[in-house]
């Protein structure tokens, strides 16, 4: 998970441009250079700015780290969704649906939104659309272990829905770690407050070796049912599945 799974913000109408415009102006900044002093496209900042697309949360934040006064937009924020919701038109989130939509239908909204939300180039063991080749060499691991996986299954937890990066038996196992944005951490004790709350089973979480301190220490308070495995030691993920 990274900028794709971000939550994402709601200004009201004008605001999001002002944010930017209020940057660009104290910085001195054009576009192309305000995208790469932000590490983003120019493409996706160019979306922000004319409001097509809902601000990621941590580009929020990595923006008032630059200039800590954009901090006084948060009085304009209106709603924060779901990363998953993806990427608005008109100023409309395309996540919102209808009330007599049936599950199948919502389901089937999120996971397009979803995929629309970043370009994924990697092509899984199973043609599937991955978002990185940690995905990929994951997926090709469960299968020359001879376990059956789902990529990003639907699975209901109460009355929401989860998109878990792979479903192996009764096991859960999530690709973390791209951050240590306490955001992006925030989100992940979330879904798995839910999971050990309405997942019968065992919820792992994989992370690449640079990120695994950060990792245990964000989830020090959430470690109950939870196994946090370093990706140096994939080879001890097969023996975990139950």
């Amino acid at each position: 998970m990274g900028l794709q799974h971000a939550n994402r913000i709601e200004f009201k109408k004008g605001y999001q441009r002002k944010f930017f415009d209020t940057m660009m102006n104290k910085l001195d900044l054009r576009q192309r250079a305000l995208a790469k002093r932000l590490n983003v496209s120019r493409n996706s900042l160019k979306s922000w700015i004319e409001e097509r697309w809902l601000l990621p949360e941590n580009i929020f934040f990595d923006s008032a780290k630059i200039l800590p006064e954009l901090l006084n937009y948060k009085k304009y924020i209106i709603n924060i969704y779901p990363g998953n919701w993806g990427r608005i038109k008109g100023g409309k989130a395309r996540g919102k649906m209808k009330s007599n939509l049936t599950q199948a239908m919502r389901i089937k909204g999120f996971r397009k939104a979803n995929l629309n939300t970043v370009k994924r180039k990697v092509i899984g063991p199973k043609e599937e659309k991955m978002y990185n080749d940690s995905e990929r060499k994951l997926a090709e691991l469960l299968l020359k272990q001879h376990f059956r996986y789902q990529y990003e299954p639907a699975i209901k937890l109460g009355k929401k829905y989860a998109f878990p990066d792979f479903l192996v038996k009764n096991t859960i196992i999530e690709r973390c770690g791209y951050s240590d944005w306490p955001g992006y951490w925030n989100r992940i004790i979330q879904k798995t407050e839910l999971y050990k709350r309405y997942f019968k089973g065992k919820f792992i979480i994989l992370v690449p070796p640079e990120r695994f301190n950060i990792a245990m220490r964000r989830m020090k308070f959430h470690l109950k049912n939870v196994i946090i495995l370093n990706e140096n030691e994939i080879d001890k993920l097969p023996s975990l599945i139950m």
